[in-house]
């Protein structure tokens, strides 16, 4: 089935138009990594590199998006998902401009564990 997940999950991730930039494609992307997190971290790091570029988006979609990567790692263990933790740790860090965004847009400031 790793094949099914990376032909259909995968082509939809990297499809930035909808899956980053809609909310509708924002709230699949983000049910989809929290689902497959667990099952396959191969698929799931796959799609995490669609977060690659956050600082270069529109504002508009930063926020939104730092969000949905704060989930993933508040919902996955670094001891059993270990590339996908920290893969989303490291975007996360490397994101200044979206971080300061969510940060604005939230008031919350992001967990030092996440930078």
């Amino acid at each position: 089935m790793a094949n099914d997940q990376r032909a259909l999950f995968g082509r939809f991730a990297q499809n930035k138009k909808i899956s980053l930039e809609t909310p509708e494609g924002r709230a699949l992307l983000e049910e989809i990594l929290l689902t497959l997190a667990p099952v396959n971290e191969y698929s799931t790091g796959n799609m995490l590199a669609v977060f690659g570029n956050l600082d270069r988006m529109k504002k508009e979609h930063r926020a939104p998006l730092i969000e949905i990567l704060l989930h993933l790692l508040d919902a996955t263990d670094p001891q059993q998902t270990p590339s996908v933790y920290n893969t989303a740790r490291r975007i996360v860090a490397a994101s200044p401009a979206a971080t300061v965004a969510w940060e604005r847009e939230t008031g919350k400031q992001i967990p030092k564990k996440y930078t």
